[in-house]
């Protein structure tokens, strides 16, 4: 019998939607399935067939621990999905910039380096950005994201400078339809598309998670957006097994926002047709190794 870990964290151990369904479902199949906190120093991660990185939600706030947890996963040559490699990649959002270099349109980014003396309001003005939303570039869930205007953005130096002291930091045009329309998330499996999921905040607010007061709906996607999405899949030279496009839609064309390939939430609960995708890629893998 296979055994799979799955990667999670002390704040969400097994109570992630999407895992107890993927896992369910792989049970059925005759794999054995355990939950693991990434950061217990007791797990032995070689004794697993996979390592599925799944709710490892707090990592950007431990980022030397998980980096010595990659290399440890290497080191012991443990399969990961995704791979060490590629998640290495993903973890930091500079990615968009090579992207961008490859011809995929994303949203207008600017970075900001870590301990850098940038001045928010000069930013604004150079890209004549009226209204922009401030970052992290290694982040999740809307931590430590804000959103910034020609009104607000003096107030808001003394917060961009301690931020930048302690990390980099991006800062991305404000782009209406996050709150008229939402936010688009294409899963992807095996490099196949899945299915869609639209998210959106009926608050108001631009930030879509669900701890913001979100809502996601599943949704049928146009074939060219599913196809504009493979395109922006196509651009990524790392392997990868499981893709989230996040995506915002202007006159049909699609904008990325981020694409997650680390611990994304895929929507299992709206699409549970993605469970037998995602499962049976993880057949399929077994079968040829």
């Amino acid at each position: 019998m296979k055994k799979i870990a799955f990667a999670t964290c002390n704040d969400a151990p097994a109570h992630a939607a999407d895992d107890h369904l993927l896992s369910k479902y792989l049970q059925k199949e005759g794999f054995e399935v355990e939950y693991a906190v990434w950061n217990n120093a007791a797990i032995v991660w070689e004794a697993f067939d996979l390592v599925l990185i799944r709710s490892t939600w707090d990592y950007p706030q431990q980022m030397e621990a998980w980096q010595k947890w990659l290399q440890l996963l290497e080191e012991k040559r443990v399969n990961v999905w995704n791979p060490v490699e590629t998640i290495r990649w993903n973890m930091h959002k500079a990615y968009l910039e090579e992207l961008k270099k490859k011809g995929v349109p994303i949203v207008p980014t600017v970075f900001v380096e870590k301990g850098s003396g940038a001045n928010l309001k000069d930013i604004l003005e150079e890209q004549e950005w009226w209204k922009a939303v401030v970052k992290p570039c290694v982040s999740l869930g809307a931590f430590h994201t804000w959103q910034t205007d020609m009104a607000t953005v003096e107030q808001q130096q003394v917060a961009f400078e301690a931020l930048v002291a302690e990390r980099d930091v991006m800062i991305q045009l404000f782009m209406p339809e996050i709150q008229t329309v939402g936010e688009w998330s294409l899963m992807f499996f095996g490099g196949e598309f899945s299915h869609a999921v639209l998210k959106s905040n009926p608050t108001g607010d631009f930030r879509i998670q669900e701890h913001h007061g979100g809502l996601n709906h599943v949704m049928q996607v146009p074939n060219s957006f599913v196809s504009q999405a493979s395109d922006i899949l196509q651009a990524v030279d790392l392997p990868h097994h499981y893709a989230r496009i996040d995506v915002l839609e202007r006159a049909g064309k699609l904008f990325l926002m981020e694409l997650e390939l680390i611990e994304p939430s895929l929507f299992f609960g709206l699409a549970e047709e993605g469970v037998k995708r995602f499962g049976e890629g993880i057949k399929l893998y077994f079968s040829t190794m």
